[in-house]
């Protein structure tokens, strides 16, 4: 009877750890800040060895056009001290631009960046994110420029896997027939 009641716990408490693991998660908080931009596509280490670490021959083609160094204070908020580095250390963040603040006609929509490097507190305050030229100019339509931005922590896409397709609403049944 107790080897019963122990296998029900610990199966119980496995089932609760699957689920805790695929459980929905909600977008992250909504920051607000500048966006500016350091370097070129596939220049991640121009103003020096990237704060994170990271051999980028080893990261994604996407990662090495499309990456971002966070400010400080969100830097060092996230914690982690992994070998010097930030959890922000390979996140990826949903990015848009702000209407007014972009080229006439560009259309605002959000692009997702990882984060490869530190932003340092002298160029960027709290909120603001330091990107690729490429990045920027997708996000507000310019490639060197200071312009007004929100972002959010996001899980980051697989390489090379497309989104899934919506699920097709099932079909109404029909009326019983008289």
């Amino acid at each position: 009877m107790i080897l019963s009641k122990t296998f029900i716990l610990i199966l119980l408490l496995a089932i609760a750890s699957v689920e805790a693991k695929y459980k929905y998660k909600p977008p992250g908080k909504l920051h607000k800040g500048w966006g500016t931009a350091y370097s070129g596509a596939f220049q991640i280490n121009k103003t020096g060895k990237n704060a994170c670490q990271f051999d980028v021959r080893k990261l994604d083609r996407k990662w090495n056009i499309y990456y971002a160094a966070m400010n400080e204070a969100d830097w060092k908020a996230i914690g982690g001290n992994r070998g010097g580095r930030s959890n922000a250390c390979g996140r990826c963040i949903e990015v848009k631009g702000k209407k007014g603040q972009t080229t006439r006609g560009h259309e605002i929509k959000p692009i997702i960046a990882k984060v490869v490097d530190l932003c340092p507190s002298w160029a960027c305050n709290k909120g603001s994110v330091d990107f690729s030229t490429v990045a920027l100019k997708a996000i507000t339509g310019y490639s060197w420029d200071k312009k007004k931005i929100s972002w959010r922590y996001v899980d980051c896409p697989i390489p090379g896997q497309k989104p899934s397709p919506p699920k097709p609403s099932s079909p109404k049944p029909s009326p019983p027939k008289p």
